[in-house]
């Protein structure tokens, strides 16, 4: 009976490793590069969002940038051609 519960321990401890050391190189291989695309993705999505305003209407967008700062963690600064900022995060 002692060998049983030893070889059913030994399993079960091998078992948990095995998903562990799978999970750590999933973790190592694959979930970076899907974070930094996911992101650049959503910055690019923004990016078309803005560019597609006109510059009067940046000032009556002002409810979009506070919810695209809130949900993504962005800091926006938009400057018009002559370098005068026309928004910037209140940070």
């Amino acid at each position: 009976m002692n060998s049983i519960m030893k070889k059913l321990f030994l399993q079960m401890g091998l078992l948990v490793l095995l998903f562990i050391t799978l999970v750590f190189l999933v973790n190592t291989l694959f979930l970076e590069t899907y974070y930094i695309s996911s992101q650049k993705k959503k910055l690019k999505e923004y990016y078309l969002k803005i560019n597609d305003m006109d510059s009067e209407s940046y000032k009556s967008s002002l409810v979009d940038f506070i919810s695209m700062e809130t949900i993504s963690n962005l800091d926006i600064v938009l400057i018009n051609s002559f370098g005068k900022p026309l928004y910037t995060t209140n940070a």
